[in-house]
């Protein structure tokens, strides 16, 4: 591969025209050829020549150099606005989310302060933190990204390796989900542990809320964002024969438009809500403060997990550890209730129609985290598809097993 060309900062020089009252100033950008003049506002030569050095200064500044001397601060606003402003909403939080992170636990003060020891370092603080492999994965490459953004730029030589850590599989094989499906008696717990939570004057919304994602499998970013009326957001659509929800690109995970449908539950719950009070928010939660805005995603999730807590509802060992070491409990989540919702439906559907129901991009996902019924379930279904194929009606499991073995011989 040949090697950048380095860019040197432009020379500017001092000119005076005839029937010019101010000296002007003319330099050549070295990487458009377009040429440049400014006046310097001065008729004095010394005055101008301050003025030449400075934009000479300013100029100079602004080239791009791959040897990282970008400032780390200045490389994050550029990113962000140039690589990540036309994606999704949620994207470009995550990327922010991950580069505070970078910020607080690597502490760079230019692009060449991001090297492969102090990734590998960062890496290992968040294993250290208690955050799942998946999202140091996800964290990984998300700073990846940014850094090939850096390369192509110019800003950088090249990428820091990024250390590949194979982590031996527990006695638990690894889950991939980081919870579970939760139950219905599960459920109902969680629902009762509400007003110990959030109070008695603000049961009655978080109830609607965690209804609303037990029935309809919206994501929390999704949940918070669903309106009734809104014609940029994802929205409610009560009109048609059927209910559905309408996407635009910018607010699916997917970044296309879509029309996709409705839990016929959560829309049958929606209609109990009465038709004057179907404007903006569908999940206008309650505040903790009057002049405060909308609940932030993080602290909605942390009502939820909360309101799990309370109700004794654990869905898995944290990765976290206690003061004596001890591995923390991981309780209920807003997700969780999306994986019971997935479950609940996996049963009914199959795993294509799951996919569109979930809003997954990909048929893997759906396949992997959803459609796990447990064996019981399965033997379930199985015998009652062989009781059909047999004619035989009602419950049956061992009767029509023992009514095939009778009949033999």
């Amino acid at each position: 591969m040949c090697p950048r060309r380095r860019q040197t900062a432009p020379r500017v020089l001092l000119l005076r025209k005839a029937g010019r009252k101010y000296w002007y100033m003319r330099c050549r950008n070295s990487q458009t050829g377009e040429e440049l003049t400014r006046s310097t506002g001065t008729a004095v030569r010394r005055e101008a020549e301050r003025e030449a050095a400075r934009w000479e200064e300013e100029l100079a500044s602004s080239v791009v150099r791959p040897d990282g001397s970008l400032p780390w601060a200045e490389f994050r606003v550029r990113y962000l606005r140039q690589s990540l402003s036309g994606l999704a909403q949620a994207t470009e939080n995550k990327a922010s989310t991950i580069l505070d992170s970078v910020d607080t636990l690597m502490r760079p003060q230019t692009l060449a302060g991001v090297t492969s020891a102090r990734v590998a370092q960062w890496l290992a603080e968040l294993r250290a933190g208690g955050r799942a492999e998946s999202t140091i994965n996800s964290y990984a490459k998300h700073l990846h990204a940014a850094l090939r953004f850096a390369v192509d730029l110019g800003y950088l030589h090249e990428i820091p390796k990024f250390p590949v850590v194979k982590r031996a599989k527990t006695g638990q094989k690894a889950r991939l989900m980081k919870g579970r499906p939760i139950t219905e008696a599960e459920f109902a717990a969680m629902l009762g542990a509400i007003p110990s939570v959030v109070g008695p004057a603000r049961a009655a919304g978080w109830e609607f809320y965690l209804r609303s994602l037990w029935l309809s499998g919206l994501r929390l970013d999704e949940s918070l964002g669903l309106t009734w009326d809104s014609l940029s957001g994802m929205r409610v659509d009560m009109d048609g024969p059927f209910p559905l929800f309408r996407v635009p690109a910018e607010s699916e995970k997917g970044h296309r438009d879509r029309l996709l449908p409705m839990a016929p539950e959560f829309a049958e719950f929606l209609r109990q809500v009465p038709s004057d009070r179907r404007q903006g928010l569908v999940f206008d939660l309650p505040r903790q403060r009057e002049r405060d805005s909308r609940p932030h995603p993080t602290s909605v999730s942390r009502v939820v997990t909360q309101i799990g807590q309370a109700a004794g509802v654990i869905v898995a060992q944290s990765n976290r550890r206690g003061t004596n070491g001890e591995r923390l409990q991981k309780y209920a989540s807003a997700h969780d209730l999306r994986r019971s919702f997935g479950t609940r439906w996996a049963k009914r559907v199959l795993p294509q129609i799951l996919q569109v129901l979930m809003r997954h991009e990909r048929i893997e996902t759906t396949l992997r985290y959803y459609v796990e019924l447990d064996a019981d379930e399965t033997c379930r279904i199985l015998w009652d598809a062989h009781a059909a194929a047999q004619g035989i009606t009602g419950d049956s499991g061992g009767d029509t097993a023992s009514r095939g073995r009778s009949s033999i011989g």
